[in-house]
């Protein structure tokens, strides 16, 4: 057996009595198997046609489905966004109520000494504007009986804090309820009313524009904080509006 050429560079194959055929150009010739009588590529073919099957790429098919199977995980993935960020929201909020909480009760247990930094995020008390001194607010929220104040969030990011901020910082309405420790009658019961009172501070946000609470479901608003406060609560003797409770 031996290769022939023709005018066009074709590379044939041709057996005893047998028909010669043209070969792909960088093939070996091809034998006929012991198995069966069909042609088959000799050993050198079958590992150039394997190495250009290994450089193959991705058919258009394949490239469909991948951007199929993408584009869903992004709608699924730009759906549930908008959850995680209220979320996450809805829990800055709620820690920024719990430490305001804290201040509050500590400011009005203890008056105004230590109190130095409520001035400007009062807004209002009582449906009067501010500002208001640190004294002014802690005097106006002891009274006794019920009293609300609009305030900007004390805590919370410093960026909040500059005047040029206040239009868009959080903002809660603050309502707190003085009144003398209400328990079982005891032979000390003018005692108990006249030195132990209870104290409520209710937070309601958010708030709309003209500082009213807005009904938002999925927040924890309102929220409710308790204590009782040993001491007498008396009238300030330079402003009868203020009260403040002394040991």
């Amino acid at each position: 057996m031996r290769p022939l050429a023709n005018k066009n560079a074709a590379t044939f194959f041709q057996g005893a009595g047998e028909v010669g055929f043209p070969l792909p150009k960088g093939e070996g010739p091809r034998v006929r198997g012991k198995e069966n009588s069909g042609w088959k590529w000799s050993s050198a073919s079958q590992l150039s046609w394997r190495k250009r099957q290994r450089q193959r790429g991705f058919t258009m098919v394949e490239i469909a489905i991948c951007l199929a199977i993408i584009g869903i995980a992004l709608v699924a993935i730009i759906g549930v966004l908008p959850t995680g960020m209220r979320a996450g929201q809805d829990n800055r909020e709620e820690t920024i109520i719990d430490q305001d909480a804290r201040y509050f009760m500590q400011a009005i247990r203890q008056g105004v000494p230590g109190v130095n930094n409520l001035e400007g995020f009062v807004d209002s008390i009582e449906g009067n504007n501010g500002p208001f001194t640190a004294k002014e607010v802690i005097g106006k929220l002891s009274a006794p009986g019920n009293k609300q104040a609009v305030v900007r969030a004390i805590s919370g990011p410093v960026a909040e804090k500059a005047a040029a901020s206040r239009p868009v910082a959080f903002r809660y309405l603050l309502s707190v309820n003085v009144q003398p420790f209400s328990g079982p009658t005891t032979p000390h019961q003018n005692e108990l009313q006249t030195y132990l009172h209870e104290v409520r501070l209710r937070f309601e946000w958010p708030l709309r524009p003209d500082g009213t609470p807005g009904n938002q479901p999925g927040t924890g608003s309102p929220k409710i904080y308790r204590t009782l406060i040993s001491g007498r609560l008396e009238q300030d003797t330079t402003d009868n509006t203020l009260y403040f409770f002394r040991p």
